[in-house]
């Protein structure tokens, strides 16, 4: 009897002993949550957060919050430091760590919401703190008013819970009244000599009224010049907002010296001016120079393209320079530098640029083919009768 309950006492004693380690281990994994109006903690927690917006320290920003002033195309920055709740003694990591921005229903059109994310997920020991920060730039295409941004991390703990922490601030997005910016400016060289080179241009209001301006693209030696008056709505969720034209130079001057042009792109209006500088490429024309057939070949098989719908407009290339105007009438760059590069486009082969030609040739072949054989067998079926 004796026996039996000091094995009884020494159970008791272990189901005690793993029932705290049970409720020590326990203990880790549910840590309080903190949260407050703008911030919530849970396992995960941001501090020492600072926003900088075009390299200006915005003031009223920390770990707890507040109100950030921007406007479309600013760069903002956001530095940080993002640290694990659990107590430093624990064991407990989490892992694939995610940390990004959120500013949520930004974009105009489609209310669409606006993310950045840090460029590789982390693990984050128990008591470990790391420290980094976000870059990204506010989009053009959204309109003025306050918005809801946070910056926020994810990630797993041991037990594959979701641990996860943000923090909130109010972003005010403010509009000069005329403010332009050239989006996209591109040229390609290739095909000049045929008539196929083109200068493309893409402009977007980012102001807050309407503009009417002037745009002009020229280049005397080359005998280039188009000139076109633009009127850009300032609602981003309208079409005319944005403006995108592609320039063909269908005349090309084939007796100019082979080598590099500048084109100058100039866009005025009442309170501001846009001059930049595309270079256009020019090679050796010399055998459409001798052989004037050969363009006019050339130019009557583009016509006849357009007419029958098969002709396809180039696209322009991806933007080589983001510049952001004011409507100070002085040029004022955003800061990067300014490249100019030229983009080769490849032409297609003839039976790419042809189907219907291919495709009406092998008709006629097959007819012909199968009339040759029709008549064969005639020729025999007479011949046996014979």
């Amino acid at each position: 009897m004796l026996i039996i309950k000091k094995i009884l006492t020494l159970g008791l004693l272990v189901l005690l002993l793993v029932s705290v380690c049970y409720a020590a281990g326990d203990y880790y994994y549910d840590i309080a949550v903190e949260e407050t109006a703008d911030t919530y903690f849970d396992g995960i927690r941001f501090d020492d957060v600072k926003v900088y917006v075009n390299g200006d320290k915005e003031s009223r920003v920390d770990e707890e919050g507040g109100k950030i002033d921007a406007s479309p195309d600013n760069e903002v920055l956001v530095q940080y430091k993002v640290e694990s709740m659990f107590d430093s003694q624990s064991t407990i990591e989490m892992k694939d760590v995610d940390v990004y921005v959120i500013i949520y229903k930004l974009y105009a059109r489609d209310k669409d919401d606006f993310e950045e994310h840090r460029d590789n997920p982390f693990d984050l020991e128990a008591g470990e703190r790391e420290s980094d920060d976000l870059k990204f730039k506010v989009p053009v295409e959204i309109r003025e008013g306050q918005y809801e941004m946070e910056i926020r991390a994810k990630g797993y703990d041991d037990k594959d819970n979701l641990r996860e922490g943000y923090v909130k601030f109010r972003l005010d997005i403010d509009k000069e009244r005329n403010e332009l910016k050239l989006d996209r400016k591109s040229v390609s060289s290739s095909g000049y000599c045929e008539g196929l080179a083109y200068i493309a241009i893409e402009l977007v209001n980012t102001g807050s009224s309407k503009q009417r301006l002037d745009l002009d693209i020229e280049n005397y030696e080359l005998d280039i010049h188009f000139d076109e008056h633009v009127e850009l709505d300032d609602d981003p969720v309208h079409e005319d907002n944005k403006y995108y034209e592609t320039f063909r130079i269908e005349q090309p001057k084939l007796d100019v010296i082979q080598g590099s042009y500048p084109v100058n792109i100039r866009i005025e209006s009442e309170y501001s001016l846009i001059e930049e500088t595309v270079t256009l490429t020019v090679p050796n024309c010399g055998e459409y120079t001798q052989d004037s057939e050969a363009l006019d070949v050339m130019k009557a098989r583009l016509e006849e393209q357009k007419k029958s719908g098969e002709y396809v407009a180039p696209v322009a290339a991806e933007p080589t320079v983001e510049v952001i105007y004011s409507e100070n009438p002085v040029v004022t760059a955003s800061g990067f530098p300014q490249k100019t590069t030229t983009n080769v486009v490849q032409k297609d082969n003839f039976l790419k640029k042809n189907p219907k030609l291919v495709l009406f040739t092998i008709l006629d072949i097959g007819l012909l083919l199968g009339l040759v054989i029709a008549v064969q067998a005639v020729i025999k079926k007479r011949k046996g009768k014979v």
